[in-house]
């Protein structure tokens, strides 16, 4: 090759292989040299080809057992390894490994590719084999110690292959073996300064304190902290991690001054380092925690306004960090109850994370901490505001030209495809956490009961439909919740009408729950009821007579019979009975919900006007006039009452009674009542095509018609009202 100049090949006769070690193989020496020289010019496609070369000329000569076909694979897994083909990498040592122990080669240079081949497997992720090969690497750096080798290098191995395997069993979580290699490792008598035997000590600590052996664990760690200033001087920000260590097991231990003195010696540490913002708060974090233990809140508000101003003082009000501790302090009032104080630091942090536009998970994080506190609080408007804000903060997150509507089908599929993005570690010590997929599905199933109750039933059929994929997206979610979330889809497309598509929804959950032997409780119940509710809505009164007496009977036993849900099953029976006709038997079942409301709290009044109302609609119906007029009456008052002049349901009360009037002949007084109803339903912004609207206008074209049959116009000095 007249690239290879022979000053070139001369300059690397330290890594040449020896042309007299093997005087049959001319060839293979000239291509490995010539794979050395590329390996040198960083050209690693053509080093692969001699060395591949190489190898194809030792396997002809000599077999594959020779020892020179163990250089030509070395160096072959020595590319896979800067290119990161690991399987070629365990191939390729792996077969000069079995060259050396068919030829009982097991010298430094076996010792070198067992490591290596950890090395890889360790970025590869596969510690348990790099864990076996650093295990068999040991005895042979023992018998090589032993026999003396003239390197010297086999000591100070030791050494750290007895580290590496102690790491390698401290990962997989088999502390015992970790521990028997870390102290074989510090009691090595080639053990020195070269080897970070500070950590190993720390190590010890940890692996201590995991087994609940904290005065063990305290005295590694103070080891660990008496090296570290040794080695690095008392003010150096490793120092601070190893007193931050020692804290931790002291509050673990319940020693909580202690605790603290130390956590205050890692930050007087760390003001002599320029260290990231991050390692300071976890400090500090670490002391609101054991501040929190104690039960001393106010010095735990305290420790992070202190850091909110030094940080304030040092990055700038609006800097992403101010953000972080806002975050934090805010979530400290959250746990003591404070809402209203939390809310606005929260709006504060939310405003800092926009401005900098570096992290919309986080932003989307705190959007739906504020939209659940206004939620607890029953500020549904603007929770709502909030949880949409945050939907929009994630779909930003997707990098697409466009912004997701929640009735957009592909908002889901692109949530899931980032699901990486969604994902965290929870490490809130550090950083404000992002949402998890949990969180985020929790978030659509509120935003669907908030659409519920302002009757956008089918935007909350898109929440909840959404909700439901990122639930089963998860794996093994809980089964109650997803039965929950099923139950929810159906009431919206019984809202919407829907019945067919309600009943499979609602059949399919009553399968599940029968399956899972739940036949008797109050989750089936509830079941039972939304099934009732649909037979209800498609008019088989008869069916949904059955399943709401069925879920009675279930909510008796686990709720009690006055219970609210209890109580909402036999009112619907009420209007089932209503409905077909049976007017005693309606009668009786709104009779039993008002004997169970008397004597309730005020929360049940409206309750309580509801079912008075009900029992004079049935009255009327089997014309016992005046009996009809005295329950519309205590409706009407205790509506009036609890909620005001201009409430709908005040509207829909009078409208009965007006009905009443009109059967009765007593025209005239209708007309009054039609019109203070027709003003509510106006004043609360009724549609002309709403149910309420369109019965109240028939009512009154046909009084219209009767009082113009009348002689004359008279005046009512007295108007029932």
């Amino acid at each position: 090759d007249d690239s290879i100049t022979h000053n070139e090949i001369g300059s690397l006769k330290s890594e040449q292989v020896s042309i007299k070690s093997f005087n049959n193989t001319e060839g293979y020496a000239a291509r490995f040299n010539l794979g050395l020289v590329s390996l040198r010019k960083g050209d690693l496609k053509d080093a692969h080809y001699q060395f591949s070369k190489s190898l194809r000329a030792s396997i002809a000569e000599h077999g594959r057992s020779h020892e020179s076909g163990s250089y030509a694979h070395e160096k072959l897994g020595d590319i896979c390894v800067t290119c990161k083909e690991y399987q070629l990498v365990y191939r390729h040592y792996e077969a000069a490994l079995e060259i050396m122990r068919t030829n009982k080669t097991k010298n430094r240079r076996f010792v070198d590719i067992l490591l290596k081949m950890a090395g890889a497997m360790l970025e590869n992720g596969e510690n348990d084999l790099a864990l076996d090969c650093c295990t068999e690497a040991l005895p042979v750096l023992k018998n090589l110690e032993e026999e003396g080798n003239e390197e010297n290098r086999e000591q100070e191995d030791i050494t750290e292959v007895l580290i590496k395997i102690g790491n390698l069993h401290y990962d997989a979580g088999h502390y015992d073996d970790a521990l028997i290699f870390f102290k074989s490792a510090l009691s090595s008598k080639f053990a020195n300064t070269k080897h970070d035997l500070s950590s190993v000590c720390l190590t010890i600590g940890l692996i201590y304190e995991k087994k609940n052996d904290y005065d063990m664990a305290i005295e590694y760690c103070t080891l660990s902290l008496s090296m570290k200033k040794t080695a690095v001087g008392e003010y150096h920000s490793d120092v601070a991690n190893v007193l931050r260590k020692i804290g931790n097991v002291l509050f673990k231990k319940g020693q909580y001054e202690s605790a603290l003195d130390f956590y205050d010696q890692a930050l007087v540490v760390l003001k002599y380092n320029e260290v990231d913002f991050e390692a300071a708060m976890s400090v500090h974090d670490d002391i609101v925690d054991t501040h929190r233990k104690t039960g001393d809140m106010s010095n735990a508000i305290n420790r992070y306004r202190d850091l909110l101003e030094a940080t304030k003082l040092s990055l700038g009000d609006k800097s992403d960090e101010v953000g972080t501790v806002l975050y934090r302090l805010a979530c400290i009032h959250v746990e003591i109850g404070e809402n209203d104080v939390a809310i606005p630091i929260l709006r504060e942090t939310e405003k800092i994370k926009k401005e900098n536009k570096n992290d919309l998970m986080q932003t989307a994080m705190i959007l739906i901490k504020i939209g659940s506190l206004y939620l607890a609080g029953s500020a549904a408007e603007k929770a709502l505001l909030y949880f949409e804000d945050a939907i929009h903060q994630l779909s930003l997150v997707l990098k697409n030209d466009r912004d997701y509507d929640l009735c957009d089908g592909d908002l889901v599929d692109k949530l899931i495809q980032c699901e990486e993005a969604l994902k965290t570690d929870r490490n809130v010590s550090t950083s404000i956490p992002s949402p998890s997929f949990a969180e985020v599905a929790d978030v659509l199933n509120d935003m669907g009961n908030l659409y519920s109750s302002e009757n956008s039933y089918y935007r909350a059929l898109c929440c909840y439909e959404s909700c439901l994929r990122i639930k089963m997206d998860i794996g093994s979610p809980d089964i109650n919740e997803v039965l929950k979330i099923r139950n929810n889809i159906g009431s919206a497309y019984c809202k919407l009408g829907l019945f067919d598509e309600a009943m499979v929804v609602f059949e399919k959950v009553l399968y599940i729950q029968k399956c899972a032997n739940d036949n008797d409780c109050v989750e089936t119940a509830m079941t039972l009821f939304h099934i009732g509710n649909v037979q209800f809505e498609k008019g088989s009164f008869k069916e949904a007579i059955r399943f709401y007496k069925e879920s009675v009977e279930i909510r008796r036993v686990k709720l009690g019979s006055d219970h609210r849900d209890t109580l909402a099953a036999i009112f619907q029976i009420g209007k089932g009975w209503l409905r077909m006709g049976e007017y005693k038997k309606s009668i009786m079942a709104f009779a039993e919900v008002l004997h169970m409301l008397k004597g309730k709290k005020a929360e049940n009044y409206e309750d309580i006007a509801s079912t008075k109302c009900m029992i004079g609609v049935a009255h009327a119906q089997e014309q016992n006039l005046d009996t009809a007029m005295e329950f519309f009456g205590e409706s009407l008052r205790l509506r009036t009452d609890v909620l005001g002049r201009n409430h709908v349901k005040v509207g829909k009360t009078l409208a009965h009674m007006a009905a009443v009037l009109y059967v009765q002949k007593d025209y005239k007084a209708t007309k009054i009542i039609c019109e203070d109803a027709l003003a509510i339903f106006k004043h609360e912004k009724l549609s002309e095509d709403h149910p309420y609207m369109r019965e109240l206008k028939h009512m009154m074209r046909k009084l219209d018609k009767k009082l113009s049959r009348l002689p004359g116009k008279q005046i009512l000095e007295k108007s029932m009202r």
